[in-house]
């Protein structure tokens, strides 16, 4: 069976010790970063704090982030946006993630989380390996970001640590989807593929 390939970047599914969506911290994305970001995407740590105050959060105390809009090759993510807050109540979705506005967005950094997300046409990913993205601009709000062919080699952002178990998901086909955890964080040492 083929796959329905719609990317939609990474989706929390759990952890390893617990089926929650905990480990979550807000970050500061300034409108200095002109990038959009969606619901699914990487984000990387920058040095700072922010500058200005946003939605009530007073300035100088939300560390900032960027989202990752290449492969991040040797780069060390943070973690997965999960949340975006709104700069406008009324605004609709995709409106809140994007770029040349202050941006606080919620991520998971927990080193123990795990996400789903799908391979990238014509990429080869085996569980036990390691993986980096295929980044594509978010999409009403959500993520566009997807696998690249994974390999055994340490430096890679995420672990591929399962396949996800669905009817409509077949691992054989292209595009499967996959769970993956943070393995090259910014929060944490990389470890070498299986």
């Amino acid at each position: 069976m083929a796959n329905i390939v719609s990317y939609k970047g990474f989706m929390p599914v759990g952890g390893v010790d617990q089926k929650g969506h905990g480990g979550t911290k807000a970050y500061f994305i300034p409108a200095s970063v002109t990038n959009p970001v969606g619901v699914g995407d990487v984000v990387i740590k920058t040095n700072g704090l922010n500058a200005v105050a946003i939605n009530g959060i007073p300035a100088n105390t939300l560390p900032t982030c960027t989202p990752a809009v290449a492969a991040l090759t040797t780069t060390k993510p943070t973690g997965i946006v999960v949340g975006i807050m709104p700069v406008d109540a009324y605004a609709p979705i995709e409106a809140h993630g994007k770029g040349g506005q202050n941006r606080v967005v919620f991520v998971m950094e927990d080193l123990n989380a795990e996400f789903k997300v799908r391979a990238n046409a014509g990429k080869t990913v085996k569980v036990g390996h390691n993986a980096d993205i295929v980044y594509a601009a978010p999409s009403l709000g959500t993520s566009s970001v997807s696998l690249a062919a994974s390999a055994t080699t340490a430096t890679l952002p995420f672990r591929v640590v399962g396949v996800v178990t669905s009817p409509d998901n077949d691992a054989s086909a292209e595009c499967a989807e996959y769970i993956v955890r943070l393995n090259n964080s910014s929060e944490a040492q990389a470890v070498a593929g299986v």
